[in-house]
């Protein structure tokens, strides 16, 4: 009692703390600087004798080219800069102290793209640039603005020049700057987002930033983070921060991007995640475009903004975006997977050389996030190893695109992003995939959609996936992905789609309201502030411009035959650069069991392994010659070693004409390579021509049937069974149709499907287009899909495929979940579960009904759903291991006439779920009800419950602080602290 005293005290003062620092510094800012506000405006009419052109303020001249213009004596002067010049220098402001905001202005002659730049003299963090026009003034000038924000701390001289990288001519006219000293970030009414870091954590940060600066990009390392509070909605988080972002964009003056990872604790759902310039993601266009991806089922992060503080001083408005968790999935309707990325630590590196990008790709290691928990689960690691091996099977174009990815989502994605002139996104080191395990498919993620961009950059509608500065893979890529013509086909339905009905004015005028809200927000501290949404529809009326012709070519067989050619070319052969600097880039190596590892070697010429160790020294000397053969671009070898002793292992080498020694890390997984447990699966599929009639693309089972071997039925059939059908699966054989089914059975005349061996892998729709029927049948004795890491739960799988069953018996399932249905609509009537080893109906994102539907003998959870809205009617459950009803994750649920008895929890909700419950019978149990939370980016739970009756209960209620039970019109409210550890612990 004492510690948690001890607790709650800590707890408070470090609120007062951060809630004083940021009153005590929001009073300093308010403070106006000594210095008085003052103006400088140069028509450029006059000059002084050196050529200067004369100002308004007798301090500051405009340094002069000999190239003022007038045309006649009636016109006014401008500014001629030369074309032979890339930078122009305006004026210098003398030294600025502390917090102001300063406007540049001038008229920029139509015709160049010349830029308007700002940055400080000592410290050149401090850097701001426009090109975009702010105002059309008439048929030949055009207004360029840019205001920039110091703070408290800000103490340094700025420069105004002119960028002018294409040397065009420019000519500039009506040069103002206005500076008003007490400049502050303003305060808003929405609720901010605090952080507070101490000083020596805060001067680590300024030690990273200073050396992103002098590297010219940020690298972030294990070392980046730096120990933080956090304080939003309401409550105080423990976290680490650390900076964020490639480009130094993100890093000037001190309004920079971090990236937020909390502990045990998550904020708006999210427990990673990054804040940032809103500058640097295209303001609201970035923001509507992220709402589109979710309402077009595109997986993509969370995009909002917030106000942000840190240590008590405002930063003003931030955008912040999700991290790459498992929160990004789920809250996206999709089940746990890893998400993968090819490493960019290669490409950055190489950026900074100057030598070839191209092989950056080719030789990238794909990595996961998260991968200390993805190393310590069985599960995940297997899911990874089979994402890591799809996307190395696209890098190499080995299959077919449509076996890789989700193929109608990739050309969604695609689609989408092509409409909106998102090519940034889809650049290989941008990308992020989410690995589907019900699929076995890679899905694209979102992410970094810089919807800042003006330019629609290319002559034909597709912006090639995954490009890479290598011309002949980004060919190939395009080639690749036209080949397969169910994506094809999807592409260009999407694109329209995008185009017309669904573009950007649209979603534009969907979100109007919001839309507006968050513009009004940004414009408080951006002024000025426009967002450029008339790229849009210059991107929709070039896309439109070159689309038929672009069509046309497709359909031709001389195109479809270059296709088909160039879409099986690999890369070019040439070898990497400079091995005697980026050795240790050019090998790659993998954990191979416990007493090896495996190499992949890109690079020609020898070398020696010195040993193996950590990063900081040999532990195991080695003395080994790679002879590398000149004849093979990719040469492979495994080197025996002894036990490794954690993952953080490196090799050592040097080459043999040089005594430079390089470690390069051993990857903790196998290396990858192109294969794929599902199309493994259908390749070994059992030949169904006998079953199939292929005039009306229907299979048909009838009869009495055995199946040593898997069946795997394609999309486009329909698949029947006639009344009394039986089929036997045996041998560890898979049942898989990406086709409806309509399972016939009568009461006198059941289907049966079954495994007398009990080992089939598993009863398995996926994606089916049609809703399936089952009525009359019986699936006895099956085991889950365990196939080379393709795992799933169910014993019965119905995933993205809508389904209707009556009258059916499933009983004796060995795996987790007898029946399992995902992102379906189903409906189950007068059913019978039983004998299950695990959860009997297992329900993810799914809309339900159960009615009248009895569940015996249940080896854990009778049903379990999470995220999905049901009714379960007129339902009976006897006997189970844990709950008769368990609802999780925002689940919304309707419960009438059901009987409970002989199980450990009648009814449980979690984490934001709710039930309204109407005649229900609980008995025998040793819960009635439960209430928690159990994971940290959710809440409490609610249930309502009228006509409820316990009987035989060693505790009716049981309920976490925030939850809410109201039993028979009486309410009771939580008073138990943390019952997760009491069940999950």
């Amino acid at each position: 009692m004492k510690k948690r005293i001890i607790e709650i005290a800590t707890y408070i003062i470090l609120i007062g703390l951060v809630i004083g620092f940021m009153f005590l510094n929001l009073k300093k800012n308010r403070k106006p600087h000594p210095s008085e506000n003052f103006e400088i405006f140069c028509d450029f009419e006059t000059t002084d004798t050196a050529g200067n052109f004369i100002t308004n303020n007798t301090n500051f001249l405009i340094p002069g080219t000999n190239t003022s213009y007038k045309s006649n004596p009636d016109e006014n002067d401008y500014l001629v800069i030369p074309d032979y010049m890339p930078y122009y220098g305006l004026a210098i402001l003398p030294e600025i102290i502390g917090p102001s905001n300063i406007t540049f202005e001038l008229l920029r002659k139509k015709g160049s793209d010349a830029s308007l730049c700002v940055m400080g003299i000592r410290d050149v963090r401090f850097y701001s640039q426009t090109q975009t026009v702010e105002k059309v003034i008439n048929d030949e000038w055009e207004l360029l603005s840019l205001t920039v924000i110091t703070d408290i701390n800000f103490h340094d001289s700025i420069t105004c020049y002119i960028s002018n990288p294409n040397k065009q001519i420019v000519n500039i006219d009506d040069l103002k700057i206005s500076i008003n000293y007490g400049a502050y970030y303003p305060i808003y009414k929405e609720a901010p987002l605090l952080i507070y870091i101490i000083e020596p954590e805060l001067k680590k940060l300024e030690k990273k930033r200073d050396e992103a600066f002098a590297k010219g990009i940020l690298i972030t390392e294990e070392d980046s983070w730096v120990k933080a509070l956090v304080f939003g909605d309401n409550k105080m988080m423990h976290a680490e921060v650390r900076l964020k972002g490639d480009w130094l964009d993100h890093l000037v003056g001190d309004k920079v991007s971090l990236r937020v990872k909390l502990v045990d604790d998550s904020w708006r759902g999210m427990r990673v995640f990054s804040v940032q310039n809103p500058y640097t993601r295209g303001f609201t266009n970035e923001w509507i475009i992220h709402q589109t991806c979710k309402d077009e089922d595109i997986l993509t992060t969370r995009y909002d903004f917030v106000p942000v503080y840190l240590n008590g001083n405002s930063l003003g408005i931030y955008a912040y975006e999700e991290h790459f968790q498992k929160e990004l999935v789920e809250s996206s309707l999709r089940r746990e997977g890893p998400i993968i990325k090819f490493s960019e630590n290669d490409f950055w590196e190489y950026m900074q050389s100057g030598f070839t990008k191209g092989f950056a790709y080719e030789m990238s290691v794909i990595e996961p996030f998260s991968e200390s928990k993805i190393m310590k689960d069985s599960v995940q690691f297997n899911h990874f190893v089979n994402a890591e091996n799809l996307l190395h099977t696209f890098r190499e174009l080995d299959a077919k695109v449509s076996d890789i990815f989700d193929v109608k989502k990739l050309a969604k994605f695609i689609a989408f992003l092509n409409s909106r002139n998102s090519a940034h996104a889809i650049e290989w080191h941008n990308m992020r995939f989410y690995y589907n395990p019900v699929l076995c498919r890679l899905e694209p993620i979102a992410f970094d959609i810089f919807a800042g961009a003006t330019e629609y950059p290319n002559d034909r509608p597709i912006t090639t996936f995954l490009t890479t500065f290598n011309l002949d893979t980004r060919l190939n890529s395009f080639f690749y992905l036209m080949s397969d013509s169910t994506f094809k086909e999807e592409y260009f339905q999407q694109l329209d789609k995008f185009l017309t009905t669904r573009d950007f004015d649209f979603y534009k005028e969907k979100y109007k309201k919001e839309y507006r809200e968050k513009d009004s927000i940004i414009k408080i501290e951006y002024k000025p502030y426009n967002p450029d949404v008339v790229q849009f529809e210059k991107i929709k009326s070039k896309i439109e411009l070159l689309l038929p012709d672009f069509m046309d070519s497709l359909a031709k067989p001389s195109y479809v035959k270059r296709v088909d050619a160039l879409s099986n070319i690999k890369f070019n052969t040439s070898w990497p650069e400079r091995p005697d600097i980026y050795a240790d880039n050019y090998v790659r190596c993998f954990k191979k069991g416990n007493n090896k590892f495996f190499m992949r070697i890109y690079f020609n010429e020898d070398f020696i392994i010195t040993g193996v160790g950590t990063y900081e020294k040999i532990t195991e000397p080695l003395d080994i010659l790679v002879d590398r053969p000149d004849n093979n671009r990719i040469f492979e070898k495994e080197i025996p070693v002894k036990d490794f002793s954690d993952n953080d292992y490196y090799m050592y080498f040097k080459l043999q004409t040089k005594d430079t020694v390089f470690k390069t890390r051993i990857y903790p997984w196998p290396a990858p390579v192109s294969y794929n447990p599902r199309n493994d699966i259908a390749s070994k599929s059992v030949d169904l021509t006998k079953f199939t009639d292929a005039k009306s693309k229907t299979i048909t089972f009838k009869g009495k049937n055995e199946f040593d071997t898997h069946i795997y039925i394609p999309a486009g059939y329909k698949v029947v069974f006639e009344p009394g059908t039986t089929i036997d699966m045996r041998k560890k054989s898979a049942f898989i149709s990406c086709s409806p089914i309509s399972i016939n059975g009568t009461k006198e005349k059941p289907v049966k499907i079954f495994s007398s061996d009990k080992t089939a892998m598993g009863f398995t729709i996926l994606q089916a287009e049609e809703k399936s029927t089952v009525k009359y049948a019986e699936f006895r004795d099956f085991n889950t899909m365990n196939y080379n890491g393709w795992l799933l739960t169910g014993a019965v799988t119905f995933y993205e495929s809508d389904v209707e069953i009556y009258n059916t018996i499933f009983t004796d399932n060995h795996c987790e979940d007898m029946l399992n249905t995902v992102r379906s609509k189903f409906y189950l009537k007068d059913c019978l579960l039983q004998n299950t080893f695990g959860d009997s109906h297992d329900s993810d994102f799914c809309t339900g009904t159960l009615d009248n539907c009895r569940f015996e003998n249940n080896g854990n959870d009778a049903i379990d759903f999470s995220t999905s809205q049901v009714n379960i009617l007129n339902c009976t459950i006897n006997k189970a291991v844990d709950k008769g009803i368990s609802l999780g994750e925002h689940t919304n649920a309707i419960i009438k006439n059901v009987v409970i008895s002989n199980v450990n929890i009648g009814v449980a909700s979690k984490d934001l779920s709710d039930a309204k419950i109407d005649k229900l019978l609980i008995s025998n149990v040793t819960y009635g009800f439960v209430l928690l939370q159990k994971k940290p980016e959710f809440g409490p739970a609610t249930i309502t419950c009228t006509n409820g009756k316990i009987e035989n209960a060693n505790t009716q209620f049981l309920i976490e602080r925030g939850s809410v039970l109201i039993y028979n019109a009486t309410t009771y409210n939580g008073i138990k602290p943390k019952l997760f550890a009491l069940f999950y612990e």
